[in-house]
């Protein structure tokens, strides 16, 4: 399942790494708990819109044009995430917050239950879904 290289990116010269990489070699040997949390984050912001899944090596981004957000560690009995925010959040769900400019937030959060996704990160999820949407650069 969504095995991948030679990603499409927003300009020239972005960092990456190449390989082949699959979703399913991601969740090998993870926790049923970590496999819980990980498909529903999947399938919460399925439900915003359509989503690419875009695995590395140790993560895996979600993408509409761009990438807006990561699921970036399984570990026993949680998921570590990201997303990409345009405004900082004021909010406990995130533990830390990456300024990359006065107009784009790395914003990470640690689920670890399903409830995590309530009213309110739902509203950041689609802020994050809607950044996705920014057209790819020629």
């Amino acid at each position: 399942m969504n095995k991948t290289y030679g990603a499409r990116f927003v300009q020239k010269n972005l960092w990456h790494s190449c390989g082949i990489f699959s979703v399913d070699d991601l969740l090998k040997g993870e926790s049923q708990k970590s496999i819980g949390l990980f498909r529903n984050l999947v399938t919460s912001f399925k439900e915003i819109g359509p989503v690419t899944l875009h695995p590395a090596k140790t993560r895996v981004a979600l993408m509409v044009q761009v990438r807006f957000a990561s699921i970036n560690r399984l570990g026993k009995d949680f998921i570590n995430g990201h997303l990409w925010l345009r405004k900082k959040p004021g909010s406990k769900k995130f533990y830390r917050i990456d300024v990359l400019s006065r107009n784009d937030f790395i914003c990470h959060f640690k689920m670890e239950e399903e409830g995590f996704i309530d009213m309110e990160f739902r509203k950041y999820m689609k802020q994050a879904y809607e950044n996705g949407k920014r057209p790819l650069k020629s």
